[in-house]
């Protein structure tokens, strides 16, 4: 049997309709927005089609009295939100793409806030989005540049930091000094100081590995090398260890509860992200129209089109040089026939 496409498939693919979408989409700031774009159904009704035809004459005015909206700097972050809701907890750098998001969110709804005279149907759109200031501002001074949590906001990551640092200084200048010494300068493979299993090593020659120099806990590839864990410094690791465990749970503690911040607001941020991918397809429309220099029609319910200096789109998208024609068709004709190179 051969697998037939609906007619309007067809016919949409006929006029090239993936084509303009995927220029459409290439205009879009997020990437909610290209998905939106990739995926915009052919409008069935007059009535849809006005209703969108008003939101797209809306940004172009906008954008002509130049107070157009900026719509970059959401990200993709459902996922995310997803992942906080279900209890896990998110790194530092998850969280911070959320509150460029959510700081993004804002700067849309206050471009568009003052904008009913002008943008009504926008601004209602705009509506949807709940500025989260507090929430933003917390996330953001949570970390330093470095994306790492921030002693300023969590003082008492600075004295757990400050502890690990201390020992692994110890730990390093106890061993530097065992590296010189005459029990390990004979038995040394190389002077480097190693880690295994989170704790400091030395390599030794494997035919050392019996010598009672301390704890082996590996063998490198060859076998020449085994690596040691010196007597010296064995109650150190341990120290390192519960030191770096202590931290690490405190670290993890504020991530848990900033992830549970995200997950109580995630609601309302979906419905900002909805609204501002929504927000992003008519600046790709509007950006379109711009680019090939297309103006808004006026729709009616009537069986009929009137069509003045009409050009193909993909073929004006191509930057060719493109011949207009006016198309008009009404009562009482009732079909056009194209034929050869049109």
């Amino acid at each position: 049997a051969v697998h037939r496409l609906p007619l309007a498939r067809r016919g949409l693919d006929s006029l090239d309709w993936p084509l303009i979408l995927e220029a459409l989409a290439e205009l879009a700031a997020t990437g909610a927005g290209r998905r939106r774009c990739e995926a915009l159904p052919w409008l069935e009704s007059a009535e849809a089609a006005r209703a969108a035809l008003a939101e797209l004459a809306e940004m172009l005015a906008l954008r002509e009295a130049g107070r157009g909206p900026s719509l970059g700097g959401v990200e993709d972050v459902g996922s995310l939100l997803g992942a906080a809701r279900k209890g896990e907890i998110l790194e530092g750098p998850e969280l911070l793409r959320i509150a460029h998001s959510l700081e993004a969110l804002q700067r849309i709804y206050g471009h568009l806030l003052d904008e009913v005279e002008l943008a009504p149907r926008l601004q209602h759109r705009a509506a949807a989005i709940r500025p989260m200031p507090e929430l933003a501002s917390w996330l953001l001074v949570s970390f330093d540049s470095r994306g790492e949590l921030s002693t300023s906001a969590f003082p008492q990551l600075s004295a757990l930091r400050s502890r690990k640092g201390v020992l692994h200084g110890r730990i390093r200048e106890t061993l530097e000094g065992l590296v010189g010494s005459e029990r390990f300068a004979e038995n040394l493979q190389d002077d480097f100081l190693g880690l295994r299993n989170d704790r400091y090593v030395l390599p030794v020659r494997a035919q050392a590995k019996n010598a009672g120099l301390g704890i082996v806990h590996d063998t490198s590839g060859s076998g020449q090398t085994v690596f040691v864990e010196p007597w010296e410094v064995v109650e150190l690791n341990n120290e390192l260890k519960l030191a770096d465990a202590e931290l690490r749970q405190e670290e993890r503690r504020i991530l848990r509860d900033l992830s549970e911040r995200v997950a109580a607001a995630g609601p309302e941020i979906r419905r900002g992200l909805e609204a501002a991918a929504d927000l992003d397809l008519v600046l790709a429309k509007a950006l379109l129209a711009d680019r090939m220099e297309a103006v808004v029609p006026t729709v009616d319910d009537a069986p009929r089109f009137r069509l003045l200096a009409a050009r193909h789109p993909v073929l004006v998208l191509r930057g060719l040089d493109v011949v207009a024609n006016d198309l008009v068709l009404g009562a009482p004709q009732r079909a056009m026939i194209l034929s050869g190179p049109n």
